[in-house]
């Protein structure tokens, strides 16, 4: 109920996403919290397919949806591979990184496809 600024962050940069996606679009949601991306995209672009990735469990049962797994994993140890994804989202998570943003980065890039587009 709190997270109002979080809520309106999020549904601008997925409206970006959403509008510049091919069809069947592989994108990983990456501190995915309780899946709101997903419900929101899901109303707009069912065609997409999302991978949902939190660090925290609770997070990942929160985010639970029949058409969209959720991974619980560290984001900086993404278990997908190579070029597996054409877009990865990931909305106000940056500041989880601390002094791994290098890694963080890496790891967002390393499994986008060659074109692929990171939305932070």
């Amino acid at each position: 109920d709190h997270a109002w600024l979080q809520r309106m962050v999020l549904m601008e940069l997925a409206d970006w996403l959403l509008v510049s996606l091919p069809q069947n679009a592989q994108i990983l949601d990456a501190g995915c919290g309780t899946g709101l991306f997903a419900r929101y995209a899901s109303q707009r672009r069912p065609d997409l397919k999302i991978i949902q990735l939190d660090a925290a469990i609770g997070m990942c049962r929160k985010a639970t949806h029949p058409n969209y797994p959720s991974i619980q994993a560290d984001i900086k140890n993404i278990p997908l591979p190579h070029g597996a994804m054409d877009a990865v989202f990931c909305s106000l998570v940056i500041q989880w990184a601390g002094d791994g943003l290098p890694s963080f980065l890496s790891e967002l890039m390393r499994v986008l496809k060659p074109g692929g587009q990171l939305f932070i």
